[in-house]
């Protein structure tokens, strides 16, 4: 898999915030990819850190229960908040 197939990710879920890739099938949306993926996604370059967003730990490949994803966005959706 190549970057250029993956979109860049955040998910939260009650005890993590995880940064990394997920592979969307071509003009898929977030939204339809995680309401119709299996149980676990696939997440690529992933760095997990806590809510107080202190790194925890990297790895290249992890699987998350979709179950547990409480909120999920682009990080190209990510705007900074106002100061």
């Amino acid at each position: 898999m190549h970057e250029n197939d993956s979109t860049a990710v955040i998910l939260f879920t009650a005890q993590f915030i995880i940064e990394g890739r997920v592979f969307l099938p071509p003009s898929a949306r977030l939204t339809d990819f995680l309401r119709e993926s299996a149980p676990f996604i696939a997440v690529t370059d992933a760095v997990i850190s806590d809510h107080k967003r202190q790194e925890l730990f990297r790895a290249e490949f992890i699987n998350v229960a979709r179950e547990k994803v409480e909120l999920a966005l682009p990080q190209a959706a990510l705007q900074s908040s106002p100061k």
